[in-house]
């Protein structure tokens, strides 16, 4: 593969993503169900590619390089994640919603889990820890997911867990904003929302996604002058700066203990950008002047919308048809399980504006937070109930449980299964503990 290969590559997803784009803007229905660009985009160089036209057609889209690309970009992306995080204190609702979305993480590790060892004996191939992959797709979205995929293959665990955890995330994000939107329209019916919503009201921003020139904000501040270095490039040299000394530092872990050899980049760069995110948060030193917290926000956007349309097109049918069964299977578990503690728990524990908040919270368990907050917005246009306060708390205390599964679950499952199946369990009734004992506490003082 030369560099021409990935120039060519690059102008190809180009292409996809423009095309998407007007495709998006002119159907109303990719429109009502909010689906991203990078989906449409994805699946369109799917069909379009060797996978599915190729197999019918001798003239398809052909891509060299594409299916490298989620390796790469995951680092750029977790390398930005915590560059603007501002971690505030949670309490009340902002609380329960922590306790509502930890329940959710956990069960969609411990259905799977045993779905998956139930389906060990049926299905060849298949490996206990294949049942912890779906929490990555849909809790964590096609960025946890391609980080937890190059970890379980590094280590020679599973060969093809890459695929099926982007399988996972696509679905998950298919299902958190077409299903929450299903959801938004029920409650609507039955007046359980706020507010009354129509598609219709909405502005044309939000519907197509082209915002006028009197309404377009900066996408972030210039840190240096034009004239010494682009205040772009600044940005990207710091991530990667980042990524380098995460190679260092991974490089020394393995000289030292050479059984990390298969200790995963992605691991150190997100305890790095995390580390620092939270230093640029605090006073004024020198992370805080160099940082721009908005660009960097887009440069992680840019590189995620680029690796999920790649991990669509690069989307293994085979591996898909091979791991049918429990995909299918652990897919319906996760979806019915996030419903049900979301809306059936969340009514329950949340005081104010609940299904605001659970429906937040549903798609944020189902893909990334924007897709909470997306359907947020929708049941929620003009910000007046704290459900994006609370899931944006939910998602940055988050990553207190899926650091650790990402950077120690998934290189101990393989030699120690049972451990990490009782920490699991453990997990989820203690958040499911923690959720009703604050339930109570509040119920007792009103």
């Amino acid at each position: 593969m030369k560099l021409a290969d990935v120039l060519t590559d690059f102008a190809l997803v180009s292409v996809l993503l423009v095309v998407s784009y007007l495709i998006r803007s002119k159907v109303k229905l990719l429109q009502k169900v909010f689906l991203p660009t990078s989906i449409i985009a994805g699946i369109l160089g799917l069909l379009l590619g060797p996978q599915i036209l190729g197999k019918f057609s001798p003239v398809s889209l052909t891509y060299t390089s594409v299916n490298q690309w989620a390796g790469v970009l995951v680092v750029v992306v977790v390398s930005t994640s915590f560059l603007s995080l501002s971690v505030k204190g949670v309490s009340g609702d902002a609380f329960a919603t922590t306790m509502l979305t930890g329940s959710i993480h956990q069960a969609q590790i411990v259905a799977p889990l045993a779905i998956g060892a139930l389906l060990m004996p049926v299905v060849p191939g298949l490996v206990y820890g294949f049942g912890l992959l779906p929490v990555f797709g849909f809790y964590g979205g096609h960025g946890m997911a391609a980080q937890c995929g190059t970890i379980y293959s590094d280590i020679g665990y599973m060969a093809d867990s890459m695929d099926v955890c982007v399988t996972f995330a696509t679905v998950g994000l298919l299902c958190g904003i077409i299903g929450g939107m299903i959801i938004i329209n029920i409650g609507a019916r039955r007046g359980t929302t706020k507010i009354k919503m129509k598609f219709e009201d909405m502005s044309v921003a939000e519907r197509i996604g082209y915002i006028e020139e009197k309404d377009r904000k900066p996408v972030g501040m210039a840190v240096t002058a034009n004239g010494v270095i682009d205040p772009m490039a600044w940005q990207l040299a710091i991530v990667g700066v980042i990524i380098l000394i995460g190679t260092y530092v991974r490089n020394g872990i393995i000289k030292v203990f050479p059984v990390m050899k298969n200790f995963p980049l992605v691991s150190v760069c997100i305890l790095l950008s995390l580390g620092i995110g939270i230093l640029s948060n605090k006073g004024n030193n020198v992370f805080a002047k160099v940082i721009d917290k908005g660009c960097m926000k887009r440069i992680g956007g840019v590189a995620m919308d680029y690796m999920i349309t790649a991990s669509i097109i690069s989307t293994n049918t085979t591996v898909f048809a091979k791991y049918l069964l429990p995909i299918v299977l652990m897919s319906v578990a996760c979806i019915g399980l996030s419903i049900l503690i979301a809306f059936g728990l969340g009514k329950r524990w949340l005081k104010d504006n609940w299904f605001e908040t659970a429906v937040g919270s549903f798609g944020q368990t189902m893909g990334v937070l924007a897709t909470g907050l997306t359907l947020i917005k929708v049941v929620d246009p003009e910000n007046n109930t704290t459900a994006a306060q609370c899931i944006s708390a939910s998602s940055t205390f988050g990553f207190s449980w899926q650091i650790p599964y990402l950077v120690i679950g998934l290189a101990v499952m393989p030699s120690h299964p049972v451990a990490v199946t009782v920490v699991s369990v453990a997990l989820l009734f203690a958040f499911l503990i923690a959720g009703e004992v604050q339930y109570r506490k509040r119920k007792k003082q009103a």
